[in-house]
């Protein structure tokens, strides 16, 4: 057998790998949401991290909508189906 080629498996071979290499998404995970929250804080303290969520949601679905989407009668329909 040759010794430049190596016999174990790479970790990173699935799609989580493939991310993990490119974006450190542990790193993220962590920053984002894996925090301390100050004791005696309420639900409003939150709320500006799911108003972010839901505006990236809606930025993302709005740019796929905008590629397919044909605005005229005849294949409007079609377009979204």
């Amino acid at each position: 057998m040759s010794d430049a080629i190596p016999s174990e498996r790479h970790p990173h071979r699935n799609l989580y790998g493939w991310f993990q290499d490119r974006l450190n998404i542990e790193l993220l995970w962590q920053a984002l949401f894996i925090r301390k929250i100050p004791f005696g804080v309420n639900l409003l303290y939150t709320l500006g991290f799911v108003s972010l969520a839901l505006f990236i949601v809606q930025v993302l679905t709005g740019t796929i909508l905008a590629l397919y989407y044909s605005p005229s009668p005849d294949h409007a329909y079609d377009s979204l189906e």
